[in-house]
């Protein structure tokens, strides 16, 4: 199947994102100083931005696509939960109406940017135990848009919404479609099995299997077959950066796809123009005379000795008084 085609398959489905919600913020500025306060720089702030993060930005990017998304992630009734939910609606995505709280504040990540480069982060957020849903959230909230969705994709950021319970809970909904993807935050308690598709990145993919992060090649058959019989997900892919991303049945890796990434083209400045070379020679012939009659003192005897550097009006000097 081509591109096309799955895209437009894409485009016919609905998918139920369950996840942690966040709402990512940007400072934007800059710095020429340290404060005298602390040896930190002095951001002076041009403008800010705000874009959805988290369980958010994943579906913001189905609706990109053309899926019909659903969302299920706490949002405070705060000032920031209201910007994030007309994030949202301005991205056709449609956030269930249980998941809006005013007990829960929203999870806010603020960046700051300097120069193109992050100086710090600051996190606004709770204890990962006010996120946890409970059964009630699960029968109330959950059931009902899981059994109208055709896939469901859990989005694990480890900010508590996807602990034990609920990941159990999901899938042991009634009316839950067949397809259930999980992109993991391992920590210890938290079972995953079941699911139809993992897409763990390469240091968490080592952390499921238990294997330690040591330089060298990745151990590509020993973690497929340590996650396989751990938590036996049908199918595993595994993001590797640079180096691609690794498919995975059965245990056993399928096969390794690797696309090059291509850099953007660097602006090319236009070259400065250069004089033809017969100018140029002139040029250089005429600065050549002067800096003989500089040094000589305008003597017709030593006027065409050619100098060598520095002491060559020297050593025409020596020349002349021998003579």
């Amino acid at each position: 199947m081509n591109l096309d085609a799955i895209l437009s398959a894409v485009a016919k489905k609905r998918i139920l994102v369950i996840g942690d919600v966040m709402l990512d913020k940007y400072v934007w500025g800059d710095a020429s100083r340290l404060s005298p306060e602390a040896p930190v720089p002095v951001v002076r702030v041009d403008r800010e931005t705000a874009v959805a993060g988290g369980a958010a930005n994943v579906a913001f990017n189905l609706a990109a696509l053309g899926a019909r998304a659903d969302l299920f992630g706490w949002v405070g009734e705060d000032e920031d939960g209201l910007r994030l939910r007309s994030l949202l609606g301005g991205g056709h995505v449609s956030l269930l109406p249980g998941a809006v709280s005013p007990s829960i504040p929203t999870i806010v990540k603020t960046r700051v940017v300097c120069r193109r480069q992050q100086v710090c982060r600051l996190d606004r957020e709770a204890e990962p135990s006010v996120y946890a849903l409970t059964e009630a959230d699960l029968r109330e909230s959950l059931a009902p848009a899981a059994a109208r969705a055709d896939a469901i994709l859990l989005s694990d950021y480890g900010k508590g919404l996807l602990s034990p319970g609920t990941v159990r809970g999901v899938l042991a909904l009634p009316d839950r479609p067949e397809i259930v993807t999980l992109d993991p935050k391992p920590r210890a308690g938290v079972d995953y099995s079941g699911v139809a598709l993992m897409t763990p990145n390469r240091s968490e993919a080592l952390r499921l299997a238990g294997i330690d992060d040591a330089p060298g090649p990745f151990p590509a058959e020993a973690v497929c077959a340590a996650i396989h019989e751990r938590f036996a997900p049908r199918r595993l892919v595994i993001t590797l950066g640079a180096e691609g991303m690794l498919l995975s049945e059965g245990g056993r890796p399928r096969r390794h796809r690797h696309r090059r990434a291509h850099p953007r083209p660097r602006r090319r400045l236009p070259a400065p123009r250069r004089r033809p070379l017969r100018q140029r020679r002139r040029r250089r012939r005429r600065r050549q005379a002067r800096h003989r009659d500089r040094h000589a003192g305008g003597d017709p005897q030593i006027r065409g000795i050619r100098p060598r550097g520095r002491v060559a009006p020297l050593r025409a000097m020596r020349r002349k008084r021998k003579t």
